[in-house]
């Protein structure tokens, strides 16, 4: 049973692999905001189905919560935007792992000082010690894909500009910063969940996200939506919000059986080994990335890392 409740967590993980991969190559066709709306849309309407199939709390006791806990889709709507944008130009591994990173440090910090309704937890050495190896790991795989040139041309922007390292750079720290957005999403939904429940909290996280992403795309594109029909969309594309609340069902349904270290670690392989595959073979009209030996070094590396995050965590 414990091996099962393992394998669904780096299935968790894997949907968040595939996710990220879907998204960006809608994006290619109605642009990174819309292609948000989708995927949020696409997982409201999803959780709202599973609230009501399998919801135990209360939807309408978010009134009672504080105003902070309301904010998870705001968290959520700035992971998914960057990570839409960084998988196109940093390969969707890299991009998953300093998303992870970024969960890692801002983790040890809000551990540290209990902040959003957290209890406060001493922060162990090994831990420190395996962010330090998880950013060598991610620093080997950036340094070799720049070196290497490994991202193949995209087809769908045929004479464009190849992305300098200025702009790879600048998004590595944006999705970094999206890791950190990601950490403070997980305890103001679980704030919010002491009074709706759970997957309550999850589904009105991905409605506020839905709201706020469409309110900005209106703004910003004169109040218009691309059309999705007749410009060469395929059904696949679509579904990337239903990868991403089967992810967070996953996970609201696991953490209370195998606890939150080992679900962390199983995300992390799931999300690694997935954009591993993605990149590798260039899944979902990804850019495949070759795997050479400073890149697989790299991965080595970061595994080590979050084996040692983990067993501080026990």
């Amino acid at each position: 049973m414990a091996v099962l409740l393992v394998i669904l967590s780096v299935a968790a993980g894997l949907f968040m692999a595939m996710q990220s991969p879907t998204n960006a190559t809608l994006s290619r066709y109605v642009g990174d905001q819309q292609s948000t709306v989708i995927s949020f849309g696409g997982g409201t309407l999803l959780l709202l189905a599973g609230t009501l199939l399998f919801g135990h709390g209360d939807v309408f006791q978010f009134v009672h919560a504080p105003f902070w806990t309301l904010l998870g889709g705001a968290y959520g709507v700035y992971l998914v935007l960057m990570i839409t944008r960084s998988v196109k130009l940093l390969g969707v591994a890299l991009t998953l792992t300093l998303v992870s990173f970024g969960e890692v440090v801002s983790g040890m910090v809000i551990d540290s000082f209990g902040w959003f309704g957290t209890d406060a937890i001493p922060v162990r050495p090994l831990r420190v010690v395996g962010a330090a190896v998880i950013f060598l790991g991610i620093l080997v795989v950036y340094l070799a894909q720049s070196a290497s040139a490994a991202l193949e041309p995209d087809p769908s922007a045929s004479g464009a500009k190849a992305p300098g390292r200025a702009a790879k750079l600048t998004a590595a720290v944006l999705t970094f910063i999206a890791g950190i957005g990601a950490t403070i999403q997980t305890p103001t939904n679980a704030a919010l969940g002491t009074y709706t429940g759970s997957l309550e909290a999850t589904l009105w996280s991905f409605f506020g996200g839905t709201v706020i992403i469409l309110a900005i795309t209106l703004m910003t594109h004169k109040g218009r939506l691309n059309p999705v029909r007749g410009i060469g969309v395929k059904p696949w594309m679509l579904v990337g919000g239903m990868y991403g609340a089967m992810s967070v069902f996953f996970s609201v349904l696991l953490v209370p059986k195998i606890g939150s270290a080992l679900l962390m670690a199983s995300i992390m392989l799931g999300q690694l080994l997935g954009g591993l595959l993605t990149d590798s073979f260039g899944w979902l009209r990804t850019p495949k990335i070759s795997l050479d030996r400073r890149r697989i070094l790299g991965i080595l590396i970061i595994a080590a890392g979050v084996v040692l995050v983990t067993a501080a965590m026990l």
